[in-house]
């Protein structure tokens, strides 16, 4: 069993305001020594704690590596034959360098299609175009290791169609006004959490807590309308729970909404973490209609018990 530390995994030399290529070679010299790193999991299955920042950069550094950048959808039926191949390549890496159990291979997969979309945006941001709006048609020299020039090529036409453009700049909207920023960097919701646990002198933590924890600015003060509104919400309902009813969260604020008139023709906005990751409810009492958004495209039908905890 090996154990790497958090902040050592980057080749390049620390700079101020600008981070290297993350090659992680301390990783892979103790891949090739056979040695593998434990990874900590909270009960949602997520990696927190010591070694849980190394293994998502890993997660990364494998994808960019082993998956080709012109790939892109990493959930579309067309691609499913292909990305099955790259999934379990993925995995067959990750085995190897850390102590992984079959338990957790879904999560590697969403963060793998994760930091996949996240690598091809930043490509798209930085690299696609030069000065005077022309587009790049040699691969970023910085990234020759893991990006080939035809894939790069591919890349840059899909770039290049009207309706490629048209979605890009739909995205590019929504994502500089976003509702409810997170403010975290690349603490992630996890390790925030575990944070919290330990400074906490009752040592429990509610979701609405880290969720809130997490888009406050450096000063830790909510400085967003949208934030401060769902934030005062999830307080006030908090409040009216009994102590069993605060144990299941969820549960217990569903209950409150329905009894409080306040709340009967407004829309409610709740966040809510399934266990994997992080998805935002919105809810229309009126219409008894439940808006599911998943920033990983996931499939609302799976969670049909939504429906029960908003019955009357």
């Amino acid at each position: 069993m090996a154990s790497i530390d958090d902040e050592s995994g980057s080749s390049s030399k620390k700079t101020v305001g600008k981070r290297g290529v993350t090659r992680l070679q301390k990783i892979h010299k103790a891949k090739s020594n056979g040695k593998r790193i434990e990874v900590q999991w909270n009960s949602r299955g997520q990696p927190i704690k010591h070694n849980s920042k190394t293994f998502a950069s890993f997660i990364g550094v494998t994808v960019r590596r082993l998956v080709p950048i012109s790939l892109d959808n990493w959930s579309a039926k067309k691609n499913k034959e292909a990305v099955g191949v790259y999934k379990q390549n993925i995995w067959d890496e990750i085995e190897k360098a850390f102590i992984i159990g079959e338990e957790h291979r879904a999560f590697v997969y969403r963060e793998a299609g994760k930091l996949h979309r996240a690598f091809r945006t930043k490509m798209a941001r930085s690299y696609l175009k030069d000065s005077k709006g022309g587009f790049v048609k040699h691969r970023p020299a910085k990234y020759s290791f893991c990006i080939k020039q035809d894939d790069w090529d591919k890349f840059v036409a899909q770039h290049m169609t009207a309706k490629f453009q048209k979605v890009s700049d739909e995205n590019r909207e929504r994502a500089l006004n976003p509702q409810h920023p997170y403010r975290k960097s690349r603490l992630g919701c996890a390790r925030l959490e575990v944070d919290m646990v330990e400074e906490s002198e009752v040592g429990e933590i509610n979701c609405s807590q880290v969720w809130k924890a997490a888009r406050v600015n450096k000063s830790g003060v909510i400085d967003n309308e949208n934030v401060q509104r769902v934030v005062d919400q999830c307080e006030k309902l908090t409040e009216a729970l009994s102590e069993e009813e605060r144990q299941d969260l969820g549960n217990g604020i569903a209950k409150i909404l329905l009894k409080d008139e306040e709340f009967k023709d407004k829309m409610i906005l709740a966040p809510c973490n399934l266990g994997k990751h992080w998805v935002l409810l919105v809810i229309n009492l009126n219409a008894e209609v439940i808006y599911y958004m998943d920033p990983l495209n996931g499939e609302p039908t799976k969670h049909q018990n939504f429906k029960t905890k908003f019955e009357k």
